[in-house]
C-alpha cells in the first residue's frame, strides 16, 4: 500500500519517543527475550541442518547471550533514572 492511502499513517518506532528508541538501540535484546525464547520452542524450529546449526538459530542464541548481560538491577537503575 502506498503512503499516500493513509496520510495518518506511522510506523510503530515513531510512536515511541527518542528516549525510548535509543533505550531500545542498547537494551532491546533484554525487552525481547521473552519472544526469541519463543521463537526458539515454536513446534516446527530447526536448530540444526545437515549436522550444522543454521543461521536462524545461531542469530537467535546470539540475541538470548547479549540479553543475559544485563541484570534486573541494571534495568530498574535504567527506569529511575
Amino acid at each position: 500500500m502506498h503512503r499516500s492511502a493513509l496520510p495518518n499513517g506511522v510506523y510503530s518506532k515513531q510512536i515511541h519517543s527518542k528516549k525510548w528508541r535509543g533505550l531500545e538501540k542498547v537494551y532491546g535484546n533484554y525487552f525481547d527475550v521473552e519472544k526469541y525464547y519463543e521463537k526458539l520452542h515454536s513446534k516446527h524450529f530447526k536448530k540444526f541442518y545437515n549436522g550444522k546449526p543454521t543461521k536462524r538459530y545461531l542469530r537467535l542464541l546470539e540475541n538470548i547471550n547479549d540479553a543475559k548481560r544485563f541484570s534486573t538491577s541494571d534495568i530498574e537503575r535504567l527506569f529511575l533514572l
